[in-house]
């Protein structure tokens, strides 16, 4: 990968950090700070480039990063952060493989004394100090009208992502902001509308091929919740020599869905820029270690509980801009694009 663009901490957060002289490292008898980081996979491109960005803002600063994975596997990450919370982490970062059962994770770190931060996915039942992602309303906005414009008549096909994933209804819901009032108008029909289990592209291939099937292969459009979806999506539309010509949109801007894109068979990505969401939850999380306090968030609410939420804005991609907002700024490099469209781990995994 090309250089990566640096993001900054947010001066609140720097503040913080240095107040807590978390960067001071004259004194060998300071005791290190531990932030603890628990992602739901390694296998997703996205999980494995927050990793990387995290351990980077870590070394930057002076502080040990405790990491875990749960390949998702929800009793696993329940234990994996009881293993950082025994750990001594100031602070825990919790991405949710399944956001109900986090809430035992939440629980259990504040009877502990610690910090939680839910990063990317929603913890439900349970009280969290801070939300840190992206306005999944907007990513679901982004990849609709990425597809009306392409094909503003037909039959359409919305895929959700997994239901135990709280950002899946939400991507749904700003996906119907815009597919609705078209239905509504009689421009579009939405022919099925079904959640992608564990964001499994085996599952979303099914269900596209399933839908073609059931549809004479009469198919205008597909929302897909992520990119590897999107690709199983357009592996089930290869059958009907329908890949280029049925526009498909996806999220992550993952290099084998900018590859599909610049070669016709993708319409559009939303890109959620991990190196952004990484600096944001970093700082906030030596925020919250040095003060106890989150920077200046706006609030939402996850049942009865309100919650201080950072929420980023998402971009949308297409064949247009893709050289100029992921290869410019380091994201992706040329050679990724270059590659050839082989089959990955990653490019099959649930998200």
């Amino acid at each position: 990968m090309g250089s990566m663009k640096r993001f900054a901490l947010p001066a609140a957060c720097l503040a913080a950090l240095l107040a807590a002289g978390c960067g001071d490292k004259s004194s060998k008898d300071e005791k290190v700070l531990k932030i603890g980081f628990s992602v739901p996979s390694s296998r997703e491109t996205r999980w494995a480039r927050d990793l990387a960005q995290m351990r980077s803002q870590a070394e930057e600063i002076g502080v040990q990063l405790l990491t875990a994975v749960s390949e998702n596997n929800a009793p696993q990450q329940l234990a994996q952060c009881d293993s950082l919370l025994a750990g001594g982490v100031a602070v825990l970062i919790v991405a949710p493989q399944d956001a109900r059962a986090a809430g035992e994770i939440a629980r259990r770190a504040r009877k502990a004394g610690v910090k939680v931060i839910a990063y990317d996915r929603m913890i439900l039942g349970a009280p969290v100090d801070l939300y840190v992602s992206f306005d999944n309303r907007k990513v679901g906005q982004l990849q609709a009208r990425a597809l009306a414009a392409r094909a503003p008549r037909g039959n359409y096909v919305l895929l959700s992502g997994a239901p135990t994933d709280t950002n899946s209804a939400v991507l749904r819901r700003g996906a119907l902001d815009v597919l609705e009032p078209l239905a509504a108008r009689g421009d579009i029909k939405i022919v099925m509308d079904q959640a992608v289990k564990d964001w499994h592209p085996a599952e979303a291939q099914r269900l596209v091929a399933e839908a073609l099937l059931q549809n004479s292969g009469d198919i205008q459009a597909v929302l897909a919740p992520n990119d590897t979806t999107a690709g199983a999506a357009i592996k089930a539309l290869e059958q009907y020599q329908l890949a280029g010509k049925v526009p498909v949109s996806g999220q992550d801007a993952e290099a084998a869905a900018i590859r599909r894109i610049l070669a016709g068979t993708q319409e559009a990505t939303v890109f959620k820029d991990p190196r952004q969401q990484a600096a944001a939850a970093f700082g906030a999380a030596m925020s919250l270690a040095a003060s106890g306090r989150v920077p200046e968030a706006t609030f939402i609410y996850s049942g009865k509980n309100k919650i201080p939420a950072l929420l980023l804005a998402p971009q949308g991609i297409n064949k247009d801009n893709a050289n100029e907002v992921l290869v410019v700024s380091g994201f992706i490099s040329l050679r990724e694009l270059r590659a050839k469209p082989a089959e990955t781990a990653a490019d099959n995994s649930a998200n």
